[in-house]
């Protein structure tokens, strides 16, 4: 997560404030909800408020617009601990909780305020929508062939692994905080039959296959499907089986594709563009447009409402688009994956063959 997005829980709250406030609020006999039944393991309702305003509110809010530069940062965690302080009080004041809940009013996901109501559906809101998801509904095949490294060694030394039972396909998803972070098993549920279906790797269900001495698994080919439809509700958690290609008995090759060989960034793209034709350019009208630019990354974000423009009036509503950037340094594969690549996939973008 980049700096400009950091959520203000984890810039900075007034934790001693807080705290403080939150073992005064305990002794508070009167009219507390606490004295209407015994809570087992209760939670300070001002410790509550703090840690869902600051989930909600970006630490950006209270960074002044003026001054040195080298201050503002003092100057924000100065500002937040104010508020923050006047909203953490017990039973609170409600025209600071007023202005609170205009602060959350004002976060924006995808250049819109939030839509829903409800604190949970806010949170969540925030998590799967926007420039920066940090949830995803969707999975690509390839991102779980990554994930599992199937087809690679998990050691130096190792045999690669070849097969892997779908539970552990799940479990990697949900038992690990590396991104992609998935609402759902039903998004690998997905991934797994469109992954059977684009020939990316098989499936089977039963007891786990042995693998042969030859590098096959032990498995009947009418058994395993792969390189046809595979509806989703035939993927089961608890039977299922993944299996490289290369590792199916008698697996057909054509038309399999493996993993991570198409459509990756580090690869150069020649997008094609149709010339125009000899007789065919009308004086009045352009019927082909090429541009070439170098942009920042502020200009590019400036930039391509006119290329959106350019699509709205182009053939099928598209544009062809080539990308190049370069570092002396290299960019760090994980980097690229998580910041560039699944962006990209979750744009569900057309990627040309070099």
């Amino acid at each position: 997560m980049s700096n400009d997005d950091r959520r203000l829980i984890e810039d900075y709250l007034p934790i001693q404030a807080i705290s403080a406030e939150a073992s005064r609020e305990k002794s508070v006999r009167k009219g507390h909800i606490s004295t209407l039944h015994l809570w087992w393991a209760r939670r300070p309702l001002v410790a509550c408020r703090a840690a869902v305003y600051g989930a909600l509110v970006p630490a950006s809010r209270f960074r002044p617009l003026n001054g040195p530069e080298e201050k503002r940062d003092s100057l924000t965690r100065a500002n937040a601990a104010k508020f923050v302080e006047r909203l953490c009080k017990y039973p609170g004041d409600p025209n600071v909780i007023a202005e609170a809940e205009r602060h959350i009013e004002k976060v924006e996901v995808g250049g819109r305020l939030l839509q829903a109501t409800g604190i949970h559906e806010r949170v969540m809101e925030l998590l799967t929508e926007g420039g920066i998801k940090r949830v995803h509904g969707t999975l690509k095949p390839r991102k779980l062939v990554e994930r599992l490294k199937i087809g690679e060694s998990l050691a130096p030394g190792e045999p690669p692994r070849l097969g892997i039972p779908t539970s552990d396909g799940l479990e990697a998803f949900f038992r690990d905080i590396e991104p992609p972070r998935l609402e759902s098993a039903a998004a690998v549920r997905k991934a797994i039959a469109d992954g059977v279906t684009e020939g990316i790797f098989g499936y089977t269900s039963g007891p786990i296959p042995a693998l042969g001495a030859d590098g096959k698994f032990q498995v009947s080919r009418d058994k395993v499907a792969i390189g046809r439809p595979l509806a989703e509700d035939e993927v089961d958690f608890d039977s299922g089986f993944l299996m490289m290609p290369s590792a199916i008995a008698d697996a057909p090759t054509s038309g399999i594709e493996q993993p991570g060989t198409a459509g990756r960034l580090g690869d150069e793209t020649k997008p094609t563009v149709e010339e125009p034709k000899p007789g065919m350019q009308d004086a009045q009208q352009q019927r082909v447009v090429r541009l070439r630019f170098r942009a920042t990354r502020d200009q590019v974000f400036k930039a391509f409402p006119a290329v959106a423009n350019l699509a709205d009036k182009s053939d099928s509503g598209k544009v062809t688009i080539e990308v190049e950037a370069t570092a002396e340094t290299g960019f760090d594969r994980t980097w690229l994956r998580n910041a560039v690549e699944e962006p990209l996939d979750e744009a569900d973008v057309e990627k040309e063959e070099p």
